[in-house]
């Protein structure tokens, strides 16, 4: 019964095994230290030597939280290991790759009784993906990946040493799969939280076009071309053209450009990349300056990606989700009607499976590099923004792997890269199609076989017939607003679960009181352990209800897991305050995930009652006035749920206010009004262009203050995926404060951008994301707060600590440090106050004590800091400005 619940898969296999061969039978012969155990004539090996064991009379007491059991045994063999296991035991992996000895094992022993209480058991019986994935999500997952190198393995060493081949399949299978798992933690909360807002601008767009279903299956047998913007493309794209009405096109959103310079036309192009810059980086170009090309070219696109994306598109369109994502299973598939699909990490496995979708059984995939090239490139020309060519290709130089290329021999490629390819040779298996390789470069990707494009051409396309339509003239005749009868069925959606995110935050506080009475004074370990395992089940009942807030607690799980573990005995109180604050903190981020949620949600409700009383609202968003916003020159205050809130982000989604030439005052005001929403990241990029434009233009000097103050606040607020440019706001304050020395509010702001900054570096530090060297920045920010603060002494004390400690690890870091250090000592050596005067005399005397650190930093040592060199230490000539011709101070 718990095998059926927990791992429905396995127990399948195990049922389907059982009705074929009944149940299985073993000759055992007994020995003196146990049994003798041979298989049926099926099984290869064997047979294996079983010792036999004692049930233990009582559970050690360890700190182990996650075992690796290698074999089953024979029966009571791994019964006897479960009750072997201490109290404190998390989760339990048993590898067992004979399928009739677990099925004898299960069927004769108790082994879930077993196991120690809130010890959860999985078996892994095959290296099938699925099959891993449904062990993973038992008792991994939820612990945190993480959790996997601080495992224990306990072995059936007679079972091991016979089946080794079979047992190191099911282990590297299971490797990969939580490698994997890890690799694509990228899909954090954060992302989590941007596809809710995302889908629900975008939610228009999903209601007023067709799902997948008019196209599933459309273009049966159709021979497809999958075009990516690897450096190969320049090799072969010009085979395209003309092939258009023979076979399907479809692009990735970095190559369409390219086709359309070539004068190819694809008949669909993907995207899925959520950050603002997908558009500023592409699709603002592509609708600017081809649209009626864009105008026949189908976009499928994730309801992730900005909204100027659907809302700018001249063509036909389809938004969809990733079938791999909660949320958008929830958001815009059960709840909004949408369509879901497999898309992997990129638009190259998105653009397969749709492919797939079509119908198309022979695919080729062109600029698939996946790898640079011969000259260090990265993408063809016309494709990837040079930015991101830059950075790829400084990738490329130093930390980069070797893997086989498709062409014979190895080619360089990078860990997101290779990610990328290990998706592909996951997808690729389970698809009803042949895909081949012609990228004609490249990494090998296991799955494809590889052909020169013009090979594939001849083989598949050349004898098509003629399309007698394409895709987007599919989805053309399917586009219009959802009926009025649906919208009011979603509304009802709506309503239900904004009442379900009521009760999930009046059980997170119950969650928070919990942890209240798990901390408290005078408890002891046990009862604080009986109180937080209660806390924990009912938090498993509260992500099972909601898969975002189940998807926050997973991912604080990976980030925390190997500390909410070692600190679950709580029994000293150093434990029990780290486990209070990692509950805290998991808390908090669930009840910001609700809020979050409801403030959205709110914003659908009432953008489908605007289409309800006005079908033609979102065309006439489109056309609206701008001084409608802004009248009589002042600033917008709109509400987040409200009709004018709805219009404006209507507006904003079909317009751009940079390509469009906005006034730099309406430009200004849209970023503050999308800042007020909590969209930062599309308030930077505006805010951006104004400056920009800005450059060379006198302003009246408060204009200029407040046009720096407003853009310092924006660059330095989270939203989600995008990082806050601390630094950045910081330079800006540091200038506005030089056009007013009295604004009191600048100081404040300095202050918040720079506790801004220290908190995000601690919190890298914290979660392990990044090593040891952030010391140095962190110290550096706080002698930065400590001078905005007025503190000169705090200041100098802590940058000549820094210089002392990270003169041989960083020095580009520390060389402006020093030349800051020497001029401020040596200028205050006579200053009134004479705690720093003092406080100058100690620096310069420690400073000549350190003359190597000059010549090491390049800095030179000033004629007056030479006073407090001792007389019997040589100076070098090279660091002295006594040749210098020019003299004085450095």
């Amino acid at each position: 019964m718990e095998l059926r619940a927990q791992q429905p898969l396995l127990a399948s296999l195990l049922e389907e095994r059982l009705s074929e061969r009944g149940v299985p039978h073993f000759e055992v012969s007994a020995g003196s230290r146990g049994n003798w155990i041979r298989f049926s004539d099926e099984v290869e090996n064997g047979p294996f030597f079983d010792v036999s064991t004692d049930r233990p009379t009582q559970r050690p007491k360890d700190n182990q939280a996650l075992f690796f059991v290698m074999g089953v045994g024979y029966p009571p063999s791994l019964f006897h290991v479960m009750w072997g296991l201490p109290i404190g035991a998390l989760s339990v992996v048993v590898f067992e790759p004979n399928v009739d000895l677990l099925i004898f094992t299960l069927g004769v022993t108790s082994v879930y009784k077993a196991v120690p209480a809130g010890c959860r058991i999985s078996f892994l019986a095959s290296s099938e993906k699925s099959m891993v994935r449904e062990a993973l999500d038992v008792n991994i997952r939820p612990m945190g990946a993480f959790v996997v190198v601080e495992g224990k393995t306990i072995e059936n060493k007679g079972e091991l040493e016979v089946f080794y081949q079979d047992f190191s399949e099911l282990w590297r299978g299971f490797a990969k799969e939580v490698r994997t798992h890890i690799d694509t933690l990228g899909n954090s909360p954060e992302d989590t939280l941007i596809g809710v807002r995302q889908v629900a601008l975008n939610c228009p767009w999903v209601l007023k076009n067709p799902s997948l279903a008019v196209l599933a299956d459309r273009f049966a047998d159709r021979p497809c071309v999958c075009v990516a913007s690897g450096p190969s493309l320049e090799k072969n794209i010009h085979l395209l053209k003309g092939m258009e009405d023979r076979c399907l096109i479809i692009s990735a959103d970095t190559a369409l450009r390219r086709l359309f310079e070539e004068g190819i036309h694809p008949h669909a192009v993907v995207t899925l990349e959520r950050p603002v810059h997908t558009y500023t980086n592409y699709f603002r170009y592509l609708v600017e300056n081809w649209p009626d090309e864009c105008a026949d070219v189908l976009l499928v696109s994730q309801g992730v990606s900005p909204p100027q994306i659907q809302g700018r598109w001249p063509g036909p369109k389809i938004i969809v989700g990733k079938s791999e994502v909660p949320v958008d299973s929830w958001f815009l598939g059960a709840l909004l009607g949408g369509s879901t699909m497999r898309s992997g990490m990129s638009v190259a496995h998105m653009g397969l499976v749709l492919a797939q979708i079509l119908g198309a059984k022979n695919v080729a995939l062109i600029g698939q590099d996946l790898a640079f090239g011969e000259d260090g490139s990265s993408h063809a020309g016309s494709t990837a923004a040079s930015s991101a060519q830059s950075l790829e290709k400084e990738r490329g130089k130093s930390n980069y792997l070797e893997i086989p290329g498709s062409l014979g021999g190895t080619v360089k490629t990078h860990n997101t890269w290779f990610l990328f390819l290990q998706i592909f040779e996951n997808l690729i298996p389970g698809m009803p199609l042949s895909v081949f390789d012609c990228t004609e470069g490249g990494a090998f990707i296991n799955g494809t076989e590889v052909k020169p494009l013009s090979e594939f051409i001849d083989a598949f396309v050349s004898s098509s017939s003629p399309m007698e339509k394409a895709p987007g003239d599919l989805v053309l005749e399917n586009t219009g607003m959802t009926e009025e009868k649906n919208i009011s069925e979603i509304l009802k959606k709506i309503e239900r679960g904004l009442k379900g995110l009521d009760w999930s935050l009046s059980e997170v506080d119950e969650l928070d009181r919990m942890v209240d009475r798990t901390v408290a004074a005078g408890l002891g370990s046990q009862k604080r352990r009986d109180i937080a395992s209660e806390m924990s089940e009912r938090l498993d009942r509260l992500n099972g209800i909601n898969p975002v807030l189940a998807f926050v607690g997973q991912s604080y799980a990976n980030l925390s897991g190997m500390d909410i573990v070692r600190t679950r005995w709580l029994e000293s109180v150093s434990d029990i305050r780290e486990w209070e604050a990692i509950h805290r903190e998991m808390f908090k981020a669930h009840r910001i995930c609700a809020k979050y949620m409801k403030q959205w949600l709110g914003y659908v409700s009432s953008l489908l009652k605007e289409i309800l009383s006005d079908p033609e609202m979102v065309e006439k968003a489109k056309e609206t006035s701008l001084e409608r916003w802004f009248r009589n020159g002042e600033d917008a205050v709109l509400d987040i749920s409200g009709t004018e809130m709805v219009s404006f982000n209507l507006m904003m989604a079909q317009n751009d206010p940079v390509a469009q030439g906005w006034p730099l005052d309406y430009r200004w005001r849209c970023a503050l009004v999308l800042h007020g929403q909590g969209r930062a990241e599309e308030a930077f990029y505006i805010m951006e262009s104004v400056a920009a434009e800005l450059q060379g233009t006198r302003l009246e000097n408060d204009v200029m203050v407040q046009f720096l103050k407003d853009y310092a606040m924006i660059s330095s607020t989270h939203d989600l995926c995008f990082i806050p440019q601390y630094k950045f706001a910081k330079m800006l304050l540091d200038n506005a404060r030089r056009y007013a020395p009295e604004d009191q509010e600048i100081p404040k702001l300095i202050d918040e951008a720079m506790t801004g900054l220290k908190t995000y570096l601690d919190d890298l530090s914290h979660f392990r994301l990044v090593s040891d060297s952030l010391g140095f920045d962190t110290k550096r920010l706080e002698a930065d707060r400590l001078l905005t603060r007025g503190d000169l002494i705090g200041s100098m004390k802590l940058v000549l600590e820094i210089i002392d400690e990270y003169h041989k690890e960083r020095p580009g870091g520390c060389a402006p440090l020093l030349e800051w250090l020497v001029k401020t000592s040596v200028d205050c050596l006579d200053a009134q106050d004479p705690s720093i005067a003092e406080t100058s005399q100690e620096i310069c005397r420690s400073l000549a004590k350190k003359t190597e650190i000059f010549k090491n930093l390049r800095v030179l040592l000033p004629m007056r800091l030479m006073e407090f060199v001792p007389q019997d230490l040589k100076l070098m000539e090279d660091i002295s400005e006594k040749k210098m011709t020019t003299g004085g101070d450095a």
